[in-house]
């Protein structure tokens, strides 16, 4: 290596091999107090929501379906349908909520929001508007397609809360010994 100070130049052998490997070695230590960092803010994360079950969100969503479907259907009483639908709103809005509060971003749920934000309009209309047959027809068809969706948020809130299940029995990470990556 060589440096120069303006009036004379300085020269300084230098083992680029070994530079190179101390360079590898504070890199792979660096990564490693980096990974187990960030393994322990996953696990205080999880801690922090490990007694908040996601599923519970949706409990009273069946009852509330069924009850919008047998009113759809002609076989039921409005007033409890209408109480369905509040019942449905409030389980989206708290699992929304929840998410948000997990900093969890789930792209299939946006997607399961936005398809499900024309049927429950329609439902809706059709139950306080009063409907013509053809049109509660229709939303009687559209509430069977909620059922579904709303299964499907019910699978993941159960998907979410085994991993965040997970952590209540795992130990904290212990940092490693030689912290530096597999080659």
């Amino acid at each position: 290596m060589i440096s120069w100070n303006g009036a004379s130049d300085r020269r300084i052998p230098v083992d680029v091999t070994k530079l190179a490997e101390d360079q590898r070695d504070h890199v792979g230590r660096l990564l490693g107090v980096l990974r187990d960092a960030l393994v322990e803010d996953d696990r205080q994360h999880k801690v922090t929501f490990s007694g908040e079950r996601l599923s519970d969100l949706f409990s009273g969503t069946n009852y509330a379906l069924e009850k919008i479907i047998s009113a759809l259907g002609g076989q039921g009483i409005e007033a409890m349908a209408k109480g369905g639908l509040a019942v449905l709103d409030g389980a989206l809005e708290k699992f929304r909520t929840a998410l948000a509060l997990r900093e969890r971003p789930v792209d299939s749920v946006d997607w399961i929001y936005s398809e499900l934000a024309f049927p429950l309009e329609r439902i809706r209309q059709s139950l306080l508007g009063g409907g013509s047959e053809e049109e509660k027809k229709n939303a009687y068809y559209l509430a069977q397609f909620v059922r579904t969706q709303f299964d499907e948020l019910k699978t993941i809130a159960a998907e979410i809360d085994a991993e965040y299940r997970v952590v209540e029995s795992a130990p904290a990470a212990e940092p490693a010994s030689d912290s530096r990556p597999p080659p």
